[in-house]
């Protein structure tokens, strides 16, 4: 919660890397001596960052989208199933409605917690969505957060229930390439047969705001947020069809993106989720090899589509009515 330091209320399952940032700032007046002058100094601002990742289901990606994308949003649907629609109503507004999470954080040899750190109002920066035939798909993901504490870790916190069951392999992705938005939100144009991987990733472009407020932890105050941008990469292997994407690059197309994954039953529906983006082409194609298969490149970046009032949007699909604090 942002401004309010609470307690974890789950376990996180997936890779993290803890930062903590102090910037010093020592006096280099020149003091007659041919050495290194200024002393301890001082610490001028204190943050913590992390960067947490995971295997691809629907529900820790939860925490990424709610806290980059669009927060409290409260899911859809009165059976097993909920439905997550993450979809900004305007681009015009600078601060959108987002939420912040506590993380705790611990080193530990199994009797002895040598390391137990939190970090409160953390907001995710950047997100990327990765998926590639033959493994598990990725998510993974930056964020920052108010000064590093050392505290008593939150005791006996569990996995969010479900976990396993909502995983997404590679397989069950699908990718469409459409010419209008609502075309691709209806996966309408399904490319069959030579998409190999599709990453998206997003920047959100939320940051801390250091104002004069005697903060004696020497960190930030509150969050803003600037412009949102984001990227798309798929590689297919070279055939008729994914040709054509040739063609559309060297016309300067614009194309509409969604890449979608539904997983095993869930009250009336599936667990699933969906990622969708209006993307117009950025540099050049190029050409690999695998195997004896020639594969083909193509980058995009997401763009504000003024006919759907759109840029990017995620519907997720899964058990939870509500999405803990971590």
């Amino acid at each position: 919660m942002k401004g309010t330091d609470l307690a974890t209320t789950r376990l996180f399952l997936g890779t993290a890397e803890w930062t903590e940032t102090l910037e010093f700032y020592r006096d280099q007046t020149p003091r007659g001596i041919m050495a290194t002058a200024g002393g301890a100094g001082i610490i001028l601002h204190r943050e913590s960052m992390i960067k947490i990742g995971s295997d691809l289901g629907c529900q820790y990606v939860l925490l990424p989208l709610l806290s980059g994308m669009l927060g409290n949003v409260t899911p859809a649907g009165a059976m097993a199933d909920k439905t997550w629609t993450f979809d900004r109503s305007s681009y015009a507004v600078s601060n959108p409605t987002l939420d912040a999470f506590t993380f705790e954080f611990v080193h530990s040899d199994g009797t002895t917690n040598h390391v137990a750190l939190a970090m409160h109002y953390a907001m995710c920066t950047r997100l990327k969505v990765s998926i590639a035939k033959g493994g598990p798909a990725k998510w993974d993901s930056d964020w920052f957060g108010r000064a590093t504490k050392v505290e008593t870790l939150t005791a006996a916190i569990t996995a969010q229930a479900n976990h396993d069951v909502s995983l997404l392999p590679s397989e069950v992705w699908k990718v469409s390439i459409d010419t209008s938005y609502a075309n691709a939100l209806t996966m309408n144009t399904q490319i069959v047969g030579v998409i190999v991987s599709a990453e998206m990733e997003w920047n959100f472009g939320t940051k801390g705001i250091t104002t004069l407020d005697g903060r004696a932890d020497l960190d930030f105050i509150e969050h803003k947020t600037e412009t949102m941008s984001g990227t798309v990469k798929l590689v297919m292997e070279l055939d008729a069809v994914s040709a054509a994407y040739i063609v559309n690059w060297r016309a300067n197309t614009l194309q509409y993106i969604s890449i979608k994954g539904v997983g095993v039953a869930l009250g009336g529906t599936f667990y699933s989720a969906q990622f969708t983006a209006a993307c117009r082409y950025v540099g050049n194609f190029g050409f690999s090899e695998d195997g004896e298969n020639v594969l083909v490149a193509l980058d995009l970046e997401m763009f504000y589509d003024t006919t759907a009032a759109k840029m990017t949007s995620a519907i997720i699909v899964n058990d939870l009515a509500a999405m803990a604090n971590i």
